[in-house]
């Protein structure tokens, strides 16, 4: 996020930088995990379709997110807690643990690829709802890059968990690139100013609305999905004393 002036957060602890815009700041609240999750949910899960893709030629996260898709938003009752690398915002705690929470024999697996989708985006629900409370003000519109902003079913999910407009641009995964280029452009003259250069290249290419009816289920999630986290942290604590017990 781009700000005129620094925030602090005790809790959330966000890293607040000098901008290379005069006379502003980025501000940056880092989360362990998010696609490094789902990652772990396509080697550890999906191994055996992941293969059969490859061979294909084809995206193994096409075909994760077409079989979420099959699932429903709330993932019928299904809440994963996604902190497989613990650390990070937004609780900052390095004992923290990953769950499936309400897990049944009726649960598919489509159930749990759309609930890793949901927790995830339930902790960047987080670091939104401190950001704008600190700023004062909501976000009107998130901006997605990155290899998840290329899964439509993601973006929608977002979209109704954060309940704001989701935009993806032109530079999906060449953005940080095209910020360095824009920078070294504008120190050397070849660009009149970064707002010039920006409005050159930065397009926004699609934008994804909240769905109300998703919106409505997850809402209701959500605080069953901050109690979750909040009712392990006695048992995560005592897990990681296990293991290091272990490995002693």
């Amino acid at each position: 996020m781009a700000s005129c002036c620094p925030v602090y957060d005790d809790k959330m602890r966000p890293f607040t930088l000098c901008h290379v815009v005069l006379d502003m700041y980025v501000v940056q609240l880092a989360t362990f995990s998010a696609g490094v999750v789902y990652a772990w949910v396509r080697d550890q899960i999906c191994w055996l379709e992941v293969a059969g893709a490859e061979r294909l030629g084809q995206n193994p996260f096409d075909w994760m997110s077409r079989e979420a898709s099959t699932s429903v938003a709330g993932s019928h009752g299904l809440i994963f807690l996604p902190n497989l690398r613990p650390g990070g915002a937004p609780h900052n705690d390095l004992k923290a643990r990953g769950a499936l929470v309400g897990l049944t024999l009726a649960h598919k697996r489509q159930d749990i690829l759309r609930a890793a989708l949901e927790g995830v985006t339930f902790n960047i629900r987080l670091l939104c709802e401190a950001l704008e409370k600190q700023v004062g003000t909501p976000f009107q519109e998130i901006r997605m890059i990155g290899g998840g902003s290329k899964s439509p079913l993601w973006r929608e999910i977002e979209a109704s968990i954060l309940n704001r407009r989701i935009a993806t641009l032109s530079a999906q995964q060449e953005a940080n690139s095209l910020g360095a280029a824009i920078t070294a452009g504008v120190a050397l003259g070849v660009f009149e100013s970064f707002e010039k250069a920006a409005e050159q290249f930065i397009k926004v290419t699609e934008i994804t609305p909240p769905k109300e009816d998703m919106r409505r289920v997850y809402d209701r999630q959500f605080g069953l999905f901050n109690k979750a986290y909040a009712s392990l942290v006695p048992v995560n604590e005592a897990l990681a004393e296990l293991a290091t017990e272990e490995t002693s």
